[in-house]
């Protein structure tokens, strides 16, 4: 008996596979595949009851797999276009239940179409007045055979539009109700003013009618072959879609400047509204100067409007990864990716040391004096001071903290410091150096600069040794072609700052930092180049000067907070 089948099924298997051949414009299906071993079951020489078993099993196992492939998924609006003997053919169907109902248009009639999903396809009928006639649909991916009797037509599927939402053109906006049945609601906008209209849904078309005052006009809104297009007496349009979106107002108390962020991301206002796109998760950050961050997390419906009132709460203590920080002298602090600390955004100015000196006794006062050949190296208090040795800008650092822990600004853990080696090279831009010691690191890394890696440096950059420098000191080796405009320094945050909010990373002053040069602790690390610097290997981000606890009028320092 085993054998018997084995062999009836072999037969079967080879003139099917001689039948898909020999019919190779139709599509190889499951579908095709059964009825083809079929008919091979049927030729074989088997017994009846054997060969009517046999056949009732394959048909079975190809039909659920054929109806696995089924394209007929009731989820979206379907059109099918094509040409029958030159004329134009749309079949349009849609999902009503378990059945699917639709038009066909052609030569200028609207036929209704209800039909049941089958194992490849659709069958059922279309109608015209009281004219029925049965159809089958056989699909084959993104194509499909409609069949009427002698008319056969290879039709190409399209999505229709979901008539939901806001449409606009040129001239009107039309606006969406929820959908309920056939029969749509909504409003349109036309010339200022905005009309209810209610109109039929048509196997994806709109015929229907506006209100204004006690007068009705008709309208129709068809899927074409353009795209969704909106027609009235007097004119025809396009249709597009308006995306779904909805906006926050942000208001402030107190009423303050503020960044807002949606997750990590930045969002900007436009004419003081945030735009969203509709029906996401919004996680929402107010972060401004001197205040604790605020956080809110919205879902909002589709063309909503919505004011978030914020009640900001001051920063007590500054810490680690706070939006920013001004401490008592108007020193800005900001934090820096993988660093413990917050970086001043600029060079110690003039007007931050004269504040120390004043209320400590003993300060040696040369660095009211700086000069560089009979010029003042800094003109102003918001110049960066200079002519400040190493262990001043600690003693700096060291009255700072005091001063504003006596002033319960910080607490007893936090201090201001200057900015570690490997904290520097983070904060301009250098993500892992290999070695340990500054000495070991110095220039490795080529051809990146602060500002990128092109040289000389684009304008904006920093203040370099330049032709305004030249002017005045004839023996300087100066950046040709470069003028930023300053002979000495300039005056804090007067150039571009780098991604991290950052001035004065490249030039301007030498900066000081904590660490030793290497091993033997005799030399003292400095980064950044100066006013006077125009090699391209002292203006690497990578680049250090060591150099002995001395003074010199091109020799500041900057700040850094440990907030933890």
């Amino acid at each position: 008996m085993r054998g018997t089948i084995f062999s009836a099924m072999v037969r079967a298997i080879i003139g099917a596979r001689t039948l898909v051949r020999s019919n190779m414009q139709s599509r190889i299906t499951p579908a095709n595949w059964g009825r083809a071993v079929i008919v091979g079951l049927l030729r074989t020489k088997a017994r009846e009851p054997l060969r009517r078993y046999l056949a009732v099993a394959v048909l079975s196992a190809f039909t659920a797999a054929g109806a696995a492939q089924n394209p007929f998924v009731p989820a979206a609006r379907e059109s099918y276009t094509g040409r029958f003997h030159g004329q134009a053919v749309e079949l349009r169907l849609f999902p009503e239940g378990d059945h699917w109902q639709g038009t066909l248009l052609f030569q200028g009639t609207s036929y209704s179409v209800a039909g049941d999903l089958k194992p490849t396809g659709l069958e059922g009928t279309f109608n015209h007045d009281k004219d029925s006639w049965p159809f089958t649909v056989i699909a084959d991916g993104n194509k499909l055979t409609f069949t009427a009797g002698s008319f056969s037509a290879v039709l190409e599927r399209r999505l229709l539009p979901e008539l939901s939402g806001r449409w606009r053109s040129h001239q009107v906006l039309v606006i969406f109700d929820l959908p309920a049945g056939k029969m749509r609601t909504g409003s349109i906008q036309f010339q200022g003013r905005q009309f209810p209209f209610k109109a039929h849904d048509l196997a994806g078309d709109l015929e229907g009618s506006f209100q204004l005052d006690t007068e009705s006009f008709r309208f129709r809104i068809a899927n074409e072959e353009r795209g969704l297009t909106f027609h009235s007496s007097t004119f025809s349009e396009l249709l597009t879609p308006v995306p779904t979106t909805a906006r926050v107002r942000v208001e402030t108390l107190p009423p303050v400047s503020f960044a807002l962020l949606n997750g990590s991301r930045s969002v900007e206002a436009r004419d003081g509204w945030f735009e969203f796109a509709a029906g996401q998760r919004l996680d929402l950050e107010v972060l401004s100067d001197g205040f604790e961050p605020a956080r809110n997390t919205l879902t909002l419906a589709p063309y909503s409007e919505q004011t978030w009132r914020v009640v900001l709460e001051p920063i007590r203590y500054p810490r680690a990864g706070v939006f920013r920080w001004t401490n008592s002298l108007g020193m800005i602090f900001v934090a820096i990716p993988r660093t413990p600390v917050l970086f001043c955004i600029w060079d110690t100015r003039v007007r931050d040391y004269v504040a120390y000196a004043s209320a400590v006794g003993g300060v040696d006062g040369t660095w009211e004096h700086s000069t560089f050949q009979g010029r003042a190296a800094s003109e102003s208090a918001a110049h960066p001071v200079t002519m400040v040795t190493w262990s001043a800008a600690r003693d700096f650092c060291r009255w700072l903290t005091q001063t504003e822990r006596n002033a319960k600004r910080l607490t007893q853990e936090q201090e201001y410091r200057l900015p570690t080696d490997a904290e520097w090279s983070r904060a301009v831009g250098l993500e892992q150096e290999p070695e340990d010691w500054p000495a070991r690191n110095n220039g490795r890394i080529k051809g990146v600069y602060p500002w990128g890696t092109e040289w000389p440096p684009p304008p904006n950059a920093g203040n370099f040794a330049d032709t305004a420098a030249a002017a005045y000191f004839k023996q300087l080796e100066v950046l040709s072609g470069c003028h930023d405009g300053f002979a000495t320094t300039s005056p804090v945050g007067f150039f571009a700052p780098n991604r991290f909010g950052l001035y004065d990373m490249s030039g301007n002053v030498w900066q000081w930092c904590e660490d030793a040069w290497d091993k033997h602790q005799k030399l003292h690390v400095a980064r950044g180049g100066s006013w006077r610097t125009a090699e391209p290997a002292s203006l690497l981000s990578s680049s250090r000067l060591a150099i002995p606890d001395g003074r010199d009028s091109n020799l500041g320092f900057r700040c850094v907070l440990v907030a933890q």
